[in-house]
């Protein structure tokens, strides 16, 4: 990584985390982390190299083991997850412990001072007849148990189809310099809501 001078972005594996966190592994460009995966060590974020970070991705899963202590992570601004409702049956979490992770996952990013978006990509696979969740089924029906934190004019809800691939299709959604991602789509929903 030393070599390439320009990285900004990375997609990584979250078993892959341990093997990249030396503290001159990554250029000063560095800024944005997509993790496939939900784990998030509590030594990863103490790392000089992800101090930096101002662009959190956790394109699988919510994510689990989040910093609570301020300093941790004390420039990020940006922050998104996925949150996919299990089907009745599947073998990992559910829907009652998967909405709790992910009110403690809210709770600690939306304390951090520098935080102005925070993206959550919800999947009904539970409700696969329904299609794409709409933003008042998500606020009213999906995440009903956390509607304050979901009223915080930083939190945008996006619904995404139970058939799409959004681990791997929505990859190119987080690039930092595409005016189409879905930071800039996200940027602008919260601008319009201060303006209307």
């Amino acid at each position: 990584f030393t070599t390439c001078t320009s990285l900004r972005s990375l997609y990584i594996d979250e078993s892959s985390i341990s093997r990249v966190s030396q503290p001159r592994a990554f250029p000063r460009a560095f800024t944005q982390l997509v993790v496939m995966g939900w784990l998030f060590t509590t030594s990863f974020p103490e790392v000089p190299t992800f101090s930096a970070l101002t662009h959190l991705v956790f394109i699988h899963d919510v994510p689990r083991g989040l910093p609570d202590h301020p300093s941790m992570l004390p420039l990020l601004t940006h922050f998104a997850c996925c949150y996919r409702v299990p089907e009745p049956g599947a073998h990992f979490d559910c829907p009652i412990r998967l909405a709790q992770s992910l009110k403690w996952a809210l709770e600690i990013i939306l304390s951090r001072r520098r935080i102005e978006v925070v993206v959550i990509v919800v999947q009904d696979w539970a409700k696969r007849e329904k299609g794409t969740p709409t933003e008042e089924r998500i606020r009213g029906e999906i995440l009903a148990s956390m509607s304050e934190l979901l009223e915080d004019p930083r939190v945008v809800l996006l619904g995404v189809h139970p058939d799409a691939y959004a681990c791997t299709t929505m990859l190119k959604d987080w690039d930092l310099e595409d005016r189409a991602s879905l930071w800039k789509a996200a940027e602008e929903k919260i601008k319009s809501r201060r303006h209307p």
